[in-house]
């Protein structure tokens, strides 16, 4: 039998038959173009076989089932979730009944932007990995809209930590403590509730003041180095008859190892002494410094105070208090080597005459040498 070619668009075609069989084969239906291409199987085995390269549809798509995109490793699925109101899509093609625990292998690309519109998005990823160079939270609020109550920002868990916004003090704001490990600058003032803890430093541009009279900025003690009477190898008595020649100041040397070579450093000696009580013989000090260590040379004569005493030949007991503030000036690398200062004193006498009664430094628990550095981060 010729084939029956049904082609009228003005005629209607009605089967009321439970059946269409074409040819032989009972397993298969086969509907072809004009040119006797297999378009549509409808197959023994449930399945609809459609191999033209485009399908126009009109309407939806409904699938209880789901939708298979591809096969084997190129392929994947859209399936309904366990969940209502969820769908899955599931790169890996594995039934999507439980999206929280199945597996999460493959990967969506969407080559255009993503637009979600919805209340939370929620992502079970261990790792959020984002390209973009600029993460812009709330971009639908602005600063009149937002409120204290939105708690913009970033929060872990049910708020256990949180970094979020506050509009009413215009800051960040955070739940817990915080750690920086880098440097951190302030350009504006800050306040603080509690206090600010910096374990690898603070460096300041501007001032450091007290909010109220009753607020202290004590001088730490760990800017000072001070040697007593009571310090190891204490500070004993100089007393002799050396003359006309400078001489050390028994246990009177005490080093710094200042934080800037640009410093200043305030030296303070306090000395008990004894005059000569010899007509023409008189008593002078004067302090060295030394910037290659303790044992180093002291080639830089600092300050010096020369000829006390009476002058008069009567005994004279008296306190020397000398102090100074040194000019480090950057000579000297200071992250390495420690400042040093020691004291010298001189007694003397006409070339003609001798030193019959020996004088000098007295010991006494009230003798002190101390070194401060006053800060100063560079040069003028």
């Amino acid at each position: 039998m010729p084939d029956l070619i049904f082609n009228r668009p003005t005629d209607n075609y009605v089967y009321s038959g439970s059946k269409v069989r074409a040819g032989d084969n009972s397993t298969t239906l086969t509907l072809a173009s004009r040119y006797n291409e297999s378009v549509i199987d409808l197959c023994a085995n449930s399945n609809i076989d459609i191999s033209a390269s485009t399908l126009f549809l009109n309407g939806q798509i409904i699938s209880e089932g789901g939708i298979q995109v591809g096969s084997g490793i190129h392929g994947g699925r859209i399936t309904k979730s366990s969940n209502a109101y969820e769908i899955v899509i599931d790169p890996f093609g594995v039934d999507g009944s439980n999206s929280t625990t199945q597996d999460a292998s493959g990967s969506v690309v969407i080559m255009g932007d993503l637009i979600v519109r919805g209340n939370t998005t929620t992502v079970y990823s261990t790792n959020v990995d984002i390209s973009d160079v600029l993460l812009t939270l709330a971009s639908g609020s602005t600063f009149t809209s937002i409120t204290d109550q939105d708690k913009a920002g970033i929060q872990l868990g049910n708020g256990y930590a949180n970094f979020v916004y506050n509009k009413t003090a215009d800051r960040w704001t955070t739940s817990v403590g915080l750690t920086i490990s880098g440097g951190l600058t302030v350009t504006e003032a800050v306040s603080n509730d509690n206090k600010i803890t910096g374990y690898a430093g603070i460096d300041y541009s501007g001032n450091v003041l007290a909010l109220t009279n009753a607020s202290q900025l004590p001088v730490t003690w760990s800017t000072f180095a001070l040697k007593t009477s009571s310090s190891s190898g204490g500070l004993p008595a100089s007393i002799g008859d050396v003359s006309n020649s400078w001489v050390d100041a028994t246990g009177y040397v005490l080093s710094k190892t200042v934080i800037n070579a640009n410093s200043f450093i305030k030296i303070e000696f306090k000395v008990n002494y004894t005059a000569s009580p010899e007509a023409d013989q008189t008593l002078s000090f004067r302090v060295l410094k030394s910037i290659t260590g303790i044992d180093g040379s002291y080639n830089t004569t600092v300050f010096s105070d020369i000829s006390l005493g009476s002058n008069m030949g009567v005994t004279f007991n008296n306190v020397y208090y000398g102090t100074f503030i040194d000019n480090l000036a950057n000579a000297f690398d200071a992250t390495t080597v420690p400042v040093s200062y020691k004291l010298q004193l001189r007694r003397d006498c006409p070339n003609y005459d001798t030193i019959s009664t020996h004088y000098g430094i007295q010991a006494s628990s009230g003798n002190y040498i101390s070194l401060q550095e006053l800060f100063r981060p560079m040069p003028p």
